[in-house]
C-alpha cells in the first residue's frame, strides 16, 4: 500500500540522516550547546516553578473546594506542564537554528551552495 511505502521511506531517510550526522563529528559541536542550554533551563524552571508556583496553585485549588490531596496532585502536574512548555519553547528556538546550521554545513560540504552561487 501507499502508506506502507511512506513509512518505509520515512524510516530509511531518518536512518540515513542519523548516519550522515554520526560520521561528521564537526556537526556534533553544533548540537551540544543547545542540549546543555535546554538541560539548564529545564532544571532552572523546575526549581523556580516548584518553589514559587506550586504553593499558590495548590492553595487556589483548595480555595475552590478541592480536596487537599487532589489540589496538591493537580498543582504538581500543572507545574510539570508549565516546565514542559518552557522547555519546548527553548528547545524549538535553539534547535531551529541548529537545523539550519547543520543543513548549511552539509550543503557546503557537498558543494551545493557553491553551485548555487555560480548560477
Amino acid at each position: 500500500t501507499e502508506h506502507g511505502k511512506d513509512v518505509v521511506c520515512a524510516i530509511y531517510l531518518t536512518v540515513m540522516g542519523m548516519g550522515a550526522f554520526a560520521i561528521r563529528p564537526h556537526l556534533w559541536v553544533k548540537v551540544i550547546l543547545p542540549i546543555l542550554v535546554t538541560l539548564a533551563t529545564t532544571i532552572a524552571s523546575l526549581v523556580i516553578l516548584f518553589s514559587i508556583a506550586l504553593g499558590p496553585q495548590a492553595h487556589l485549588f483548595i480555595k475552590l473546594s478541592w480536596p487537599d490531596w487532589l489540589a496538591w496532585t493537580v498543582a504538581v502536574l500543572c507545574v510539570l506542564v508549565e516546565v514542559s512548555v518552557v522547555n519546548l519553547i527553548v528547545l524549538l528556538v535553539l534547535f531551529g537554528q541548529v537545523q539550519s546550521d547543520i543543513l548549511r554545513s552539509i550543503l557546503e560540504e557537498k558543494g551545493v551552495i557553491a553551485a548555487l552561487r555560480d548560477e
